[in-house]
C-alpha cells in the first residue's frame, strides 16, 4: 500500500510536509497507478488552490479521482466544484493526462480532469467503467477542472440563530444534527469533536463532521488552530448553542460536558475543577484562577446549566456573575493566579 500524501503542493519526488512520498513516485515506465484523494473539501488546501494544484501535477502521471465524504448535495459549500464533462479514455488504466475531450478541445489551463465521486458502490463502480472500458463516444463524469480559474466563494448574509439551525435541521442528515446537539455540550476543537463523536458513534462517518463544520452554526476563533486540543477553535454563533442544546437530551448533555472537560483536565487542571462543580451546581463556585483562557470553558457550562433548568438554573446565574465580573474588572491579576497545570 501506497503511503498518504498531503495536499501540500509539494514537488513531485520531494514528498509533503509530514515527510510522505509523493504518490506519483516511483511509477516505471508504461506503470499504471490508481490515486484516490479522500477529503471533506473544507481543508486550507481547497481554499488557496494547493489542493487542485496538486491534483493536476498527479492526473498528468496518473489515474486520480477525488472520493468526497460528503453527498452531492453538500459539495457547493466546500471548496470543491465539480462540472458535468465528457472523457475519452484512450486505453483501460490510462492516467487522466492522457483523457481528451471527444471534440478535442484543450482543457482548461491544459490540465485534465480530476473526476469527484461520492463515497459509494454506485459512484465508484460508474467511474471504474470509465477508466475500464474506454468508449470512443466517450463517457460523461463530474469532475474537477484544475486548470480553470478559481471562484470567489461568497460570504452568506448574516442569519439569526433561528434560521441557522433551522436551515441546517433541513438539509443535514439526521445523523449531523444529532452530532450538532451533541457537540453544543461541550468546548470546541477539531480533536474534541471527534472524541465527542466517538463517544457515541465509534463508527460515525466523517460525513457527519463534515456537514457540522459546513452547517453554517459556527465560526473559526480568531487565530486559535482548530488542531489545538488545549485552546478554542470554533464557537457557536450566537444563539446557537442555546438552540442546540434544547434539542439534546439533558442527561446525554451533562455527561459529554463532563467527559471532555475530565479529558481535557488532564492537561489543564483548572477544568477539572469546573468538571467537580457539575456535581454541586447550586454550591458556590471553587476557587479559580481568573484567567482569560478560562472564560470560554465556564460560558459552556454556564449555558449547559441553563439548559438542564431546575437547580442547575443557580448554577447558570453564578457562572454567569463570575464571567461578568472577570469581563468588567478585567485580567490584572492573571498572573498573580497562574493556572495549575498537570503534571
Amino acid at each position: 500500500m501506497e503511503p498518504a500524501a498531503r495536499l501540500d503542493g509539494a514537488p513531485p519526488g520531494r514528498g509533503s510536509r509530514g515527510g510522505g512520498r509523493s504518490p506519483i513516485d516511483g511509477i516505471p515506465p508504461r506503470g499504471r497507478r490508481a490515486v484516490l484523494v479522500l477529503t471533506d473539501g473544507i481543508g486550507a488546501a481547497w481554499g488557496d488552490e494547493t489542493g487542485k494544484r496538486a491534483l493536476g501535477r498527479w492526473a498528468r502521471h496518473a489515474t486520480v479521482a477525488v472520493l468526497h465524504v460528503l453527498n452531492q448535495g453538500h459539495w457547493h459549500h466546500t471548496g470543491l466544484s465539480p462540472e458535468r464533462v465528457r472523457v475519452r479514455v484512450p486505453e483501460p488504466g490510462a492516467p487522466n493526462g492522457t483523457w481528451q475531450r471527444p471534440d478535442g478541445a484543450p482543457w482548461p489551463g491544459g490540465e485534465p480532469p480530476v473526476p469527484v465521486l461520492e463515497l459509494e458502490a454506485r459512484w465508484l463502480h460508474c467511474w471504474a467503467q470509465l477508466v475500464t472500458q474506454p468508449s470512443t463516444r466517450g463517457r460523461d463524469t463530474l469532475a474537477l477542472l484544475p486548470g480553470a480559474p478559481a471562484e470567489r466563494w461568497e460570504r452568506e448574509p448574516e442569519s439569526s440563530a433561528r434560521d441557522r439551525v433551522f436551515r441546517f435541521r433541513a438539509t443535514a442528515s439526521p445523523s449531523a444534527f444529532k452530532l450538532a446537539s451533541r457537540l453544543a455540550a461541550a468546548p470546541l476543537n477539531i480533536p474534541v469533536m471527534e472524541f465527542v463523536q466517538g463517544m457515541h458513534e465509534p463508527q460515525g462517518s466523517p460525513g457527519d463532521l463534515a456537514e457540522v463544520l459546513l452547517g453554517g452554526l459556527l465560526r473559526k476563533v480568531g487565530a486559535a488552530d482548530p488542531m489545538d486540543e488545549t485552546g478554542i477553535g470554533y464557537e457557536f454563533h450566537s444563539g446557537v448553542r442555546e438552540l442546540l442544546l434544547s434539542a439534546g437530551m439533558r442527561d446525554e448533555s451533562l455527561y459529554i460536558l463532563r467527559s471532555v472537560l475530565d479529558r481535557l483536565g488532564r492537561r489543564w487542571k483548572p477544568l477539572h475543577v469546573l468538571r467537580d462543580a457539575l456535581n454541586h451546581p447550586s454550591e458556590a463556585l471553587p476557587d479559580l484562577p481568573e484567567t482569560e483562557r478560562l472564560l470560554p470553558y465556564m460560558r459552556v457550562q454556564e449555558k449547559v446549566y441553563q439548559a438542564l433548568s431546575g437547580p442547575n438554573l443557580e448554577g447558570a446565574r453564578t457562572f454567569h456573575a463570575r464571567v461578568l465580573a472577570q469581563q468588567v474588572f478585567g485580567h490584572s491579576d492573571e498572573r498573580r493566579h497562574k493556572p495549575v497545570e498537570a503534571s
